[in-house]
């Protein structure tokens, strides 16, 4: 199971990011806030993992990239980390913009903390931007109820990330034996799987990531329909060359995993697999097998 877990670290904080082990921080001039001050620091992490931990290998992209948002929960939503509603980049370690921020003292209602490994759902600094364009998994968590007292850090705060907010699509292709494949995607918005004869991959990128719904900022209901993932298959095998007709594929719920196999064998059949799965748990959960004609393309 992939952890991920970003440290922004403060006053007295023992943590290491790049492992379970502990080490001691030195403050930095802009954590001297006294006490007498009103502020105290918050010792932050998020998990992707179901059994939320408070310490654990490292394993993600690099944490600096990792972004948030803390709003104070005394009846005026002021903002105390980012300006505007919007998040700001959490940074690693002791040297983190996140770790070097003073929150002020609340005891009581305490602080409300919103992370994301993107800064938007999409746009150039967003997950759908990412390798490529082919994007990648995009995960959003938030805790309330978070206190501080002044002149301390609030240690191991676990922001649970859980599901992603996306689905991915996966196509492989290492059991084709033609010349030429190609997966062609036009909706909801176009890429291209171009396959490699000498790797049997589809070059580069094999994943691509979708929001899972028309507008991804809705919550599902019947005012906004599921996406659908259109393409096509080009190839050239055993002297034949074609293109399949349209077809349509479901992506699914947030966090669901499609993944289309193609292979060939010798009587002349293209069989594409498509199996559903959870790509946080990696759990089966369908399976679906549709064949096509070489020759000519059609399904059978």
């Amino acid at each position: 199971m992939k952890h991920i877990f970003m440290y922004a670290m403060a006053a007295m904080a023992l943590m290491s990011v790049t492992s379970c082990n502990e080490r001691e921080m030195d403050l930095t001039p802009a954590q001297a806030k006294s006490e007498s001050e009103g502020y105290g620091y918050i010792s932050l992490n998020a998990t992707t993992d179901d059994a939320v931990a408070t310490r654990a290998e490292y394993t993600g992209d690099n944490l600096s990239n990792w972004w948030a948002k803390v709003i104070a929960a005394n009846g005026n939503g002021e903002q105390a980390y980012g300006t505007g509603g919007n998040f700001k980049k959490i940074g690693t370690g002791n040297a983190g913009d996140f770790a070097k921020t003073g929150f002020k003292e609340d005891k009581t209602t305490g602080y409300k903390i919103f992370v994301q490994n993107y800064n938007g759902q999409d746009g150039a600094d967003g997950w759908m931007a990412a390798n490529g364009g082919y994007g990648d998994a995009y995960w959003t968590g938030n805790v309330e109820g978070i206190t501080v007292t002044a002149g301390q850090t609030t240690q191991n705060v676990v922001v649970p990330c859980y599901t992603p907010d996306n689905a991915k699509v996966s196509f492989y292709a290492s059991e084709f034996g033609g010349t030429a494949l190609s997966v062609n995607v036009t909706a909801p918005r176009a890429l291209t799987f171009t396959w490699n004869a000498s790797t049997k991959k589809f070059g580069t990128y094999e994943d691509a990531y979708f929001v899972t719904y028309e507008d991804a900022y809705f919550v599902p209901s019947t005012s906004n329909a599921p996406q659908s993932l259109s393409y096509t298959i080009s190839y050239s095998i055993n002297g034949n060359t074609g293109t399949t007709a349209s077809k349509s594929l479901a992506i699914g719920e947030k966090g669901v995993w499609k993944k289309l196999a193609i292979k060939s064998n010798d009587n002349g059949t293209i069989t594409l697999k498509i199996t559903t799965e959870d790509f946080t748990h990696n759990e089966s959960t369908d399976v679906t097998t549709i064949e096509f004609d070489a020759a000519t393309g059609d399904e059978i």
